[in-house]
C-alpha cells in the first residue's frame, strides 16, 4: 500500500533520521514529503519507528493513504486535523 508522508521536524538530526528511514521505503516528492510503499501488515511497525525517532512534543508527521480504501490518515506527535473554520479569498 502506498502512503504519502509529510513531516515537520524541528531538529536537523531527527529530520535526517526520518528522511533516511523513509527513503529506504520509497522516494522523496518534496523536501519534507515522501511517497512510501509499505505492506498493510508493516504500517504499524513504520509508525512505531517514526514515533520513537521524533520528539512527540515538538515534531509532527502525517501519513495519508494513497488509495480510497477506507484507511484513515495517521498522525504522530503534534500532528492535528485542520480546523473546520475554513475561508476563501477571491
Amino acid at each position: 500500500m502506498n502512503w504519502i508522508v509529510a513531516y515537520d521536524i524541528v531538529e536537523d538530526r531527527r529530520r535526517d533520521q526520518v528522511a533516511s528511514l523513509l527513503s529506504g521505503r520509497g522516494w522523496r516528492i518534496q523536501f519534507s514529503v515522501f511517497e512510501i510503499e509499505v505492506p498493510p501488515d508493516v504500517v504499524d511497525d513504520v509508525v512505531e519507528e517514526l514515533g520513537t525517532t521524533i520528539d512527540l512534543n515538538t515534531d509532527r508527521i502525517h501519513l495519508f493513504p494513497g488509495c480510497d480504501c477506507g484507511t484513515d490518515r495517521i498522525m504522530i506527535g503534534q500532528a492535528t486535523l485542520p480546523s473546520e473554520d475554513r475561508f476563501y479569498i477571491v
